[in-house]
């Protein structure tokens, strides 16, 4: 919602919270509450109109195998058509899943030769791009909700304006800034947060206990940069919550 009286670029009002999706064939393809997160979005944007020298990039994925004792590699690029324009394997060194399928007891299973494009892999980390796809494009650009909304006003059956988890926003978590906890995603039966949340036990009870929970918050919300993974299961739970659906699965 654009309070257009303030004669100030960007400036931001109150909107309502809508209890449905935007038809698409009734808005713009980036919304107003999406391009107007930041009054900088037309600066953002200029800066994100960079080219890129195909031929340097593959030097630098075969460099990078290289440095790293032949590690395999796969690199697709897509233009602003969504053409595909480039794509390369490189390296064949790899860590392949374990027989559970994801659980890895000390991080990565033992190296191993053969890396292709097809090879299956933990996805580990890639996930947090989905994550953050599925929260801009389900939420914020549907306009259910912002970068800067406290998770309190998701959660008020455990948070409040005035607890300190309650502060936390999106932004700090997709910038790994909110302060949470960390816990070992490596020792799912050890873990007290990773055994919460393979139990019977809902996410937000997890959630409520181990990471959105004031005595485990090891700082400020938004103070400093701590990497942390715990803040993307809140990010799965914003999502279903706004969007009304059943599971994140779903949604994405």
């Amino acid at each position: 919602c654009i309070e257009s009286s303030t004669k100030v670029k960007g400036a931001l009002c109150e909107s309502s919270k809508r209890t449905k999706f935007t038809d698409p064939s009734e808005s713009e393809m980036i919304s107003g509450p999406f391009k107007y997160e930041s009054s900088m979005w037309e600066e953002r944007n200029l800066k994100g109109k960079s080219t890129l020298n195909l031929d340097v990039f593959d030097q630098t994925l075969k460099s990078m195998s290289e440095d790293l004792c032949d590690m395999g590699f796969t690199a697709t690029v897509f233009d602003e058509n969504a053409t595909q324009v480039y794509q390369n394997t490189v390296g064949s060194i790899y860590t392949p899943l374990d027989e559970t399928g994801y659980y890895i007891p000390d991080g990565y299973s033992p190296e191993t030769e053969g890396w292709t494009g097809d090879t299956t892999m933990t996805v580990l980390s890639n996930s947090k791009v989905a994550v953050a796809i599925s929260f801009l494009a389900s939420v914020v650009q549907a306009d259910l909700g912002s970068l800067d909304e406290p998770v309190y006003l998701t959660f008020p059956e455990f948070l409040t304006e005035a607890s300190l988890a309650g502060r936390i926003t999106p932004r700090m978590i997709l910038s790994h800034s909110s302060g949470s906890a960390e816990y070992n995603r490596n020792a799912p039966t050890t873990d007290p947060y990773y055994v919460c949340k393979y139990s019977d036990k809902t996410r937000a009870e997890c959630l409520s206990t181990y990471v959105l929970n004031d005595s485990t918050m090891y700082a400020e919300p938004g103070s400093t940069h701590y990497y942390n993974n715990e803040g993307f299961d809140v990010l799965a739970e914003l999502i279903v919550r706004k969007t009304g659906l059943d599971n994140y699965g779903e949604i994405f």
